[in-house]
Order: C-alpha cells, then structure tokens, then sequence
C-alpha cells in the first residue's frame, strides 16, 4: 500500500489551543466509525477536517472502507482518542469538551466532498464562483467519485453517507451522478447537506433517493431577505422560501428530520432571532455553529466568536437570547 506522508500522524504538528492540554474526561469513537474523504482522494477519519486535519491515506490505496480504518495512521488516531490524549484535534470546536462522541459501534459514517462546485459565491467560503465541469481536473475527480462508488456498492455494513459538506450536491456533475444513479440499499442511509436552493427541482428526479434521506441539513446562515442576499449571493431569499415550502410539505409526510443550518459570522449575527423564527415556524431543527476557516484571506474579520473579535461578547449574548426562545418541542443544536 502507498504510503501518504502529508500530515500523517506521527509528523503532523499544530499548535494546542490552550484547553487541549488538559484531560478530556469525554469518550469519541469518531475515528473508528467515520471516513470524510476530500477533493484530494485524502481520507480523514473524522467529520471535519479541521477538527482533526490528519491524512491517514489516500482513498486510490484502498479497496474497502475497512482498509482505510484499519491503515496504520488511522489506527495511531484511534488509539489517541481512546486513550483520552487527542493531540491532534482542536478539542475546542468538536465538542468534546463538554459530551461524549460515541457512534453506533455497528455502523459507518462515509463522508464525500469530492467536488466543491457550487451555485452559490460565499464571501465566507469563496471568492469566486467554482464550477467544476469538463477538464484535467474534472476528469481526475470523476475517477475519484467512480473509486468512492466502488467501494460504497461493495460495502455491506450499516452506513451513514453524507454528500459534500463542501459544495453544492445538486451542482456537483459528479454527485449529481451519485444521486441519478442511486438503487436503495437497506444498509444505506443518506444525509444531504445543501444549500437549498435546487431542492424542489432535483429531488424529484430521484424519489428513492429522496426516500432514504434520513437528515435533511439545509445551510441558511440567515434569518431575512437582506441578510441571506448578503452572506449568500447570488442566492435570492424568495427562491430559498419557495423550497423550504416545499420541504415542509413534503417531510410532515415522512419520517425525514429536516435541520436548518447557521454559521455564526460577523455579517449575519443581527438576523440569528429571526432565523430561530423560523426554525420555530416551520418545526424544523436548528444548528448553530462557528465558522470554519476555508482559506479566506480575512477570515478573522468573519469569525465573531474569537475571544478577541470585536463583536464577540455581542455574539454571545445574541446566541443566549435565542436560544431561550427556540421552541423546546425542537430540537437546537450549538456547536462552538
């Protein structure tokens, strides 16, 4: 097998945010139930990359998801967490610090961003618009959603398969493939992150598809007209609405848990009660979370939740304050 020496663990090193170094007294098997695999081919055994930014190989060197779990860095990883040490993982983001993380022993968490393509240039995220459709590197990632295909037809173990964290899956050519060419698998659940917007036009060209979703992430990041047109161009608020309609409609005749997605930033803090608004208001899960870093020159500018940022303490009390008023008959989820 080839061996992947880009942040592998025993050479990857990162500065500890200063609660890391002390004992973690919560439990997480994440890294022994779940492979994220990027646009790279790179396999991380964690849901986030920046949460633990460790390459434990690269999907090409495998044929099974047990491979990948069983390769010598992802069992270092494994190791690590069982023994309470996570020195590798920004325990101040995942959540660790304050739950246990423990995943169903007998299933996967199979996570693919594969593709960032997407409809949508997020000043947070991007500056350009990415669309990813003929070329070198279209044809590189092509072979890549074709090796990820192989080994998901080939896996029979239980299995979570989350679509793209990254970009948008109905833009994506290759996820779009992914979903086209869908056959329902009892083994196979499915959560789709999207931002929304083609929802009402692409899931009805699927319904097996669409019938085993069992976790419905809608990424608003907004809780107006205004401030979505800002954080989300060239997204327009009546088309997002139109959707969520849609959605509504359509999972009060399911079983599909349906969440409303919320990235704190510095441009989009002012509209968080209007966004637990409408969580209420449609009867949807909420999420609220703290903004990663994608590479943006001034992302310190976005991340509010920064103890030195300007609007920090603003943040905070905003955050409280709507919470409070959340329906309690739902369910709201913070994760910073």
């Amino acid at each position: 097998m080839e061996e992947h020496k880009l942040n592998n663990f025993n050479n990857f090193s990162t500065v500890l945010h200063p609660k890391q170094k002390k004992h973690v007294p919560y439990s997480c098997n994440v890294p022994s139930r779940t492979i994220l695999i990027n646009t790279l081919g790179h396999c991380y055994v964690c849901r986030c990359i920046s949460w633990l930014p460790v390459v434990v190989g690269n999907v090409f060197s495998f044929n099974s998801f047990e491979e990948i779990l069983n390769s010598p860095a992802a069992l270092a990883v494994q190791q690590d967490v069982s023994n309470h040490q996570f020195s590798k993982c920004d325990v101040t983001k995942c959540g660790i610090m304050i739950r246990d993380d423990l995943q169903p022993e007998d299933m996967y968490s199979i996570i693919l961003d594969i593709d960032n393509s997407c409809n949508l240039v997020c000043p947070s995220c991007r500056s350009e618009k990415i669309l990813i459709t003929e070329g070198p590197r279209f044809k590189r990632q092509q072979q890549l959603a074709n090796h990820v295909q192989m080994l998901i037809n080939n896996c029979d173990k239980q299995m979570k398969l989350s679509l793209l964290p990254g970009g948008e899956p109905f833009v994506s050519a290759l996820t779009r493939d992914i979903i086209k060419n869908y056959k329902h698998r009892d083994n196979i659940s499915i959560q789709l992150q999207t931002n929304g917007l083609l929802l009402k036009k692409q899931l009805m060209k699927n319904l097996v598809f669409f019938n085993d979703i069992y976790l419905l992430q809608i990424s608003l990041d907004a809780g107006n007209k205004a401030t979505y047109e800002r954080v989300r161009p060239p997204g327009k608020w009546e088309d997002i609405i139109e959707n969520l309609d849609f959605v509504k409609e359509v999972a009060d005749l399911t079983t599909q848990i349906v969440s409303l997605n919320f990235i704190l930033q510095r441009n989009n803090i002012d509209s968080l009660p209007e966004f637990v608004t409408i969580c209420n208001n449609y009867g949807f899960r909420g999420e609220i979370s703290r903004i990663s870093d994608w590479g943006i020159t001034n992302f310190h500018e976005y991340d509010v939740l920064n103890v030195n940022h300007a609007y920090y303490q603003k943040a905070l009390d905003i955050v409280s304050d709507s919470i409070d008023n959340y329906d309690k008959n739902n369910l709201m989820t913070v994760l910073f």
